[in-house]
């Protein structure tokens, strides 16, 4: 599995060279995690801001998340413009960020994101949402729905909902 780990690394290489955003964002991945190559995480950014910069929404995502993580809050128009389009792990991160209040707190603003985000069957924020529930944090509180969320998030095999 090495040797095939580093096939596909060479062909993603490969391919972001000529400016193809998903493979730009394969690569990033794999530098980012050392998959059939040595990490890199300054290397996989390279890539990932190569892919962003062609709209890619997972690209723009993860890269917005590193600027964001960074203190460089232009990533947090990265996440904005790919929450935007429906990628479901920018609503996530988009909504734990108005939970916790960064920039601002916003609980109802953080519901809509995360709502969005969990009916993609994103299960970290179906969990989030369950909390948002139970505590009546940007919702009305509603047991119900927290075992709601929780039973699908737990479906889908998250650990924490368990």
């Amino acid at each position: 599995q090495p040797q095939d780990m580093q096939e596909a690394y060479r062909l993603y290489l490969e391919a972001s060279l000529k400016g193809n955003a998903e493979a730009q964002a394969h690569l990033g991945h794999m530098l980012l995690n050392g998959k059939g190559c040595e990490a890199s995480e300054e290397e996989a950014m390279l890539w990932f801001e190569k892919s962003a910069s062609q709209n890619y929404l997972e690209a723009m995502s993860v890269y917005g998340r590193f600027l964001v993580e960074k203190g460089d809050l232009k990533g947090l128009d990265l996440i904005q413009e790919a929450a935007n389009k429906g990628h479901a792990d920018a609503q996530l991160f988009l909504g734990t960020l108005f939970y916790i209040g960064k920039p601002i707190k916003d609980d109802i603003k953080a519901v809509e994101w995360l709502m969005k985000s969990a009916e993609q069957n994103q299960s970290d924020a179906q969990t989030a949402l369950a909390t948002c529930y139970l505590h009546g944090e940007g919702v009305g509180q509603d047991f119900v729905k927290a075992n709601e969320w929780l039973m699908k998030a737990s479906a889908l095999g998250n650990q924490k909902a368990r």
